[in-house]
């Protein structure tokens, strides 16, 4: 189920489309919505929901209102889908009402631990909250709702050092799953801003064995 279109962020090592559209834009109405999920409860018996949008609690009037909306069908579903930590802590009342309303697993891109690199990609919240809140939204949510996170290996200032230590805190924190991917830069295909502008955020470029260009930066090679 796609309820919205875009996101209204613009991470820098992000490829996604309609980047930092207005959180209005490219929206359902949440009767479209509702009447959507009634037919094919009717039709075919589904109440289980994979949500597609690139942000799934981004705009909080709607969040209050799917909530409310679900409250008001015939039934209860149950869905996944991308979370943003920092909208669930400037917004509190999403992590009450996200669970209520079907949440059953959600995904948090949360990059990075290094302060330099949160501030670098464009999400300068992390740089002294991502672990205190992850800490607090395990202990809150994690009997309820099964929570998985991403980070990228290559940003900022990170060493293999600091990946290991990243990857020994979350294996402590009780997350129920996470995983490292490396960051890519495509600079001959730009479709993010570290793609168009990597040498200003610190990234050069060398050609290996088998002729591919590839990064590296002053703390890591790709």
């Amino acid at each position: 189920l796609e309820m919205s279109r875009g996101c209204i962020f613009t991470c820098k090592f992000c490829r996604f489309g309609n980047l930092g559209k207005d959180k209005d834009d490219f929206n359902k109405s949440i009767n479209s919505i509702k009447e959507s999920l009634i037919y094919n409860y009717e039709q075919f018996g589904t109440t289980r929901y994979n949500i597609s949008d690139d942000t799934l609690n981004s705009h909080r009037t709607r969040t209050i209102e799917f909530h409310k909306m679900t409250k008001e069908l015939p039934f209860n579903i149950e869905y996944i889908g991308y979370v943003r930590m920092d909208l669930l802590d400037i917004w509190p009342e999403q992590q009450e009402i996200l669970p209520e309303s079907g949440l059953v697993s959600c995904h948090f891109g949360i990059e990075t631990f290094s302060p330099v690199s949160c501030k670098q990609i464009g999400k300068g919240w992390g740089a002294k909250k991502n672990k205190p809140f992850l800490t607090h939204i395990i202990d809150k949510w994690s009997k309820d709702v099964l929570m998985r996170c991403t980070m990228i290996a290559g940003l900022g200032d990170e060493t293999k050092k600091d990946w290991q230590a990243s990857f020994d805190w979350l294996a402590e924190s009780g997350i129920h799953d996470w995983k490292f991917n490396p960051l890519e830069i495509i600079r001959n295909n730009p479709g993010s801003i570290f793609d168009a502008e990597a040498e200003q955020y610190g990234y050069k470029f060398r050609q290996d064995t088998n002729g591919n260009e590839v990064w590296y930066n002053d703390y890591i090679a790709r």
